[in-house]
């Protein structure tokens, strides 16, 4: 027999499932399932999945995690939905009972009509998937005929009584309906807080495993899954799980904002700052005992030539190096198109802009008085400036090949330079002499760094080798790290003891430089670079990913552990795509939460300010594509606004606040900022338009009544289709084909002039 529910096609089938998996793997509960079928149910549009975001009970990010286990699930069934369905629930009969179209139950309506739908959640779905109109009263009767038809199983659910009189109440037989489907979803529910029960003895027994194995990110990811996930979930945590949290917390800081990989960090010499280069062009600085980020430069605006008007700083070019002045007060940064920049850091205002190489300058460093700057670069260079005129002082000329790396000694007569040519040069910067040369190398050397007094100096290889010279004698050690793939970054701990190093596997690898041996290993993200406070109480490291990482060698004070979590509990809620209000009242109801800790968050809470980006990149997901609810676009043109209330001149926000307007209906809004951010976008490529933008103003002028405009637009965006795409300017791949065949339904059948 066909499927009653012909309607109800493959995609429908994937709703269900991505619902099942994301109650399954405890991303919403069993009521917010329920609601959300029920309105899923109605009009099948927006998918179950925007039903859920819509709402509030899916974030952006859940739902990626969650799409990735259906698609796995899938994989492992070869495609079948329904297999898929049957694993997932663990045939285990689950029922839902779903109105689909609110109906008038008044005794007299002939014409009212109420279609229900029984759905079983597992076991063989197709069996259970029938459809009962009821028209009238007069229909019961025919009613019951076909559910016996369907099977004696669901007629005994249905109609628990032996006789069923035909002239039963609409309403009573509804009323009878409804509690049993509330009954069913109530032994769903207790179901779930068993099953995470369970759950919550099982992962804080491997977050031990974890501390024990020295794997301080498996040990927070196992933390995370136990914390209620919205206000009034059972909250099964004791005092074990605060016990580990305080192993681990105290231990580190996790610091999030790089897109991404981190290839530069500095602590400022007091400790208390961490600045952070990547090469998504930004340079970040961090409170290093907050753990919080204070500014970012690549946002910022500076003073130009004449010092009256703002410019912004362009952001084409990736952070190869930064170093801190020794009084703290500057920061220099080597960038990928051959630039220093020099940078107030109380500020965030550019101090000064040196040309200073011809291909990227890949290090930079201070001397210890801070009166000059010393550069490497592709061009085979190595360059010293002073730091205070940008006047160039040497250019030294001994590399045959890229220069990776400098380093000053600790009496700032001495200046170390590694690269491609597998060389170690040491140089007098007075006089611009060689004065030691290590050139024996097998390998390629990717760094070098001076311990505290200036007497030793390592360096690591593109092999995984790590040397260290005694500069007195100038003896080479045996190589403490074994042959395997580059190690990015080395640095010495102030007492001289230990040496810290990131690869060939991206774990932190801490030597001792007595014996040359390893005495501990941070593992986790994939690192690429590391750095040690003046005072050696923190290690820093960041990773190809964007994630920093802080530990630390001392338990912080009480107030400072309290302010630590309460910035981690917020920006955690934040990120899960939830409102203010909504974070607010989380907050408050969190009966784990010490009253310290709870006002610390609450203020963070009322505080809070997203970034432009974030803001943008959450908009933009929903207004991408047509056909979700208006709530949600409404929602996401709040956010478009303040995103571009914060950065007025970028023509990306200005395209997702066009799209936004274009959305809701706002037409001749949309038509006037569409039209600037393709201005401002025409700027950041080669005379060309982005599809987003013409795509919009195509449709928004359609919308007007504007046909020849519309038309002449339509053709722009054919053309631009036609050339080769542009990443990451155009979006993800395949996201301007889909924008152009939205626009591209829209405009058939309109005649051109």
């Amino acid at each position: 027999m066909s499927d009653p529910f012909g309607a109800r096609s493959n995609a429908s089938d994937r709703d269900l499932l991505f619902g099942v998996v994301a109650l399954q793997a405890d991303f919403i509960n069993a009521d917010q399932f329920h609601k959300a079928h029920t309105l899923w149910m109605r009009c099948k549009e927006p998918p179950l999945e925007g039903v859920l975001q819509a709402n509030g009970w899916l974030s952006a990010s859940a739902s990626t995690q969650v799409a990735r286990l259906v698609d796995r699930k899938l994989k492992k069934h070869g495609g079948d939905i329904r297999a898929a369905l049957d694993e997932a629930t663990g045939m285990t009969l689950r029922l839902t009972l779903t109105q689909s179209e609110p109906a008038v139950m008044s005794s007299g309506g002939e014409g009212n009509k109420a279609w229900w739908s029984l759905r079983r959640v597992g076991g063989t779905l197709s069996s259970w998937r029938r459809r009962l109109y009821l028209t009238s009263i007069v229909n019961v009767a025919a009613m019951v005929v076909l559910i016996i038809t369907v099977g004696t199983t669901a007629g005994m659910l249905l109609f628990p009584s032996a006789n069923v009189a035909t002239n039963v109440p609409r309403n009573q037989f509804a009323s009878d309906f409804g509690t049993m489907a509330d009954q069913q979803i109530e032994e769903l529910r207790r179901a779930r807080v068993r099953e995470r029960e369970r759950n919550y003895t099982s992962h804080i027994g491997a977050t031990a495993k974890a501390w024990e194995d020295k794997d301080l990110d498996r040990m927070r990811g196992f933390l995370a899954m136990q914390l209620p996930k919205i206000a009034g979930d059972q909250d099964f945590r004791g005092f074990e799980w605060y016990y580990l949290r305080h192993l681990n917390q105290v231990a580190r800081l996790d610091l999030v904002g790089h897109r991404s990989m981190v290839n530069s960090l500095a602590f400022s010499p007091d400790g208390r700052h961490l600045a952070s280069g990547s090469i998504d062009c930004t340079v970040r600085i961090w409170d290093a005992i907050i753990g919080q980020e204070l500014f970012n430069l690549e946002a910022r605006a500076h003073p130009t030539a004449q010092g009256s008007s703002m410019a912004v700083l362009p952001t084409a070019s990736q952070v190869d190096g930064i170093a801190y002045s020794p009084n703290g007060s500057n920061l220099a940064v080597a960038y990928g198109d051959g630039t220093l920049r020099i940078w107030d850091v109380a500020t965030g205002l550019e101090v000064r802009s040196i040309k200073a190489h011809d291909a990227a300058a890949t290090s930079v460093a201070y001397s210890p008085d801070g009166a000059h700057l010393a550069s490497a670069s592709f061009d085979h260079t190595v360059k010293i400036w002073d730091a205070n005129s940008g006047a160039k002082v040497h250019e030294l000329r001994k590399h045959q090949d890229q220069v990776f790396s400098v380093a000053y000694g600790a009496d700032g007569t001495r200046l170390a330079s590694a690269g491609k040519d597998k060389a170690v040069y040491v140089w007098d910067v007075k006089t611009g002499d060689v004065v030691h040369s290590f050139n024996d190398n097998e390998d390629e050397i990717v760094y070098v760094a001076f311990n505290r007094d200036g007497s030793l100096l390592a360096s690591s290889t593109d092999n995984g080798s790590i040397w260290v010279w005694d500069l007195n004698t100038e003896k080479k050690s045996d190589p403490i790290a074994g042959r395997a793939k580059t190690v990015n970054s080395v640095a010495f701990s102030p007492d001289n003891r230990r040496l810290a190093s990131v690869g060939p596997e991206g774990d932190v690898k801490l030597w001792d430089l007595a014996s040359g041996k390893e005495v501990y290993s941070f593992k986790g993200v994939t690192f690429s670079c590391v750095a040690f406070s003046s005072d050696g109480l923190r290690l820093a490291a960041g990773s190809m990913t964007g994630e920093i990482v802080i530990w630390e060698a001392v338990d912080p004070p009480a107030e400072l552990a309290q302010a630590r979590y309460a910035r981690e509990l917020v920006e955690s809620m934040f990120s899960e795509n939830r409102v203010r209000e909504d974070v607010i009242e989380l907050i408050q109801r969190d009966q784990a939460l010490s009253e310290p800790v709870r006002r610390e968050a609450l203020a963070r809470a009322e505080r809070h300010r997203e970034s432009a980006r974030t803001l943008n990149n959450r908009s933009w997901y929903v207004v991408r594509s047509s056909g979700r609810t208006p709530t949600a676009y409404q929602a996401a043109l709040r956010q478009a606004g303040e995103a571009s209330r914060q950065r007025p001149e970028d023509g990306a926000i200005l395209n997702t606040l066009g799209v936004a307007q274009y959305r809701v209906g706002q037409y001749a809004e949309a038509v006037t900022t569409l039209t600037k951010s393709d201005k401002m976008n025409l700027a950041r490529l080669p005379n060309r338009s982005l599809p987003q933008d013409i795509a919009f103003l195509a449709m928004a002028q359609r919308r007007l009544g504007h046909e020849d405009e519309a038309v002449r637009l339509k053709q722009q965006l054919e053309h631009l289709m036609r050339l080769p795409r542009i990443y990451p300017f155009e979006g993800e791949p395949g996201e301007a084909e889909a924008i152009t065949q939205e626009a591209l339904d829209l405009l058939k059948g309109v005649a051109g002039p």
